[in-house]
């Protein structure tokens, strides 16, 4: 592999993702949108993102759970705990962090 791409697109992660961390709040959102789109499009990340998306697990439908049940049970109770969810290994674990940052963006953002 093409040691400049490496170099080239870790530098460019740590940056889109430094923007993320330390963007206004009003900018959050499509700073978010915006890296999550780079790695789709990226020729390396994409891969890694396409498998991580295809990682099986119960995580994808209590994500979805959580987000369809938190805006109702916040307004009656005041507040949502939605649970603890252990991974089961390091790649399930990005397959989770992974989908939940799209759902979550993707369900403020649309």
């Amino acid at each position: 592999m093409d040691q400049m791409l490496l170099q080239r697109t870790r530098y460019v992660l740590r940056s889109r993702i430094r923007r993320v961390q330390t963007c206004p709040e009003a900018l959050f959102l499509p700073a978010c949108l915006h890296l999550l789109k780079w790695i789709d499009n990226h020729p390396v990340l994409s891969g890694i993102a396409l498998h991580l998306r295809e990682v099986p697990g119960e995580y994808k439908a209590r994500i979805a759970q959580t987000l369809s049940e938190a805006p109702e049970v916040a307004k009656t109770r005041g507040g949502y705990d939605p649970g603890f969810y252990s991974a089961t290994s390091s790649e399930e674990h990005a397959a989770v962090s992974l989908s939940r940052s799209k759902f979550l963006v993707c369900t403020c953002a649309c």
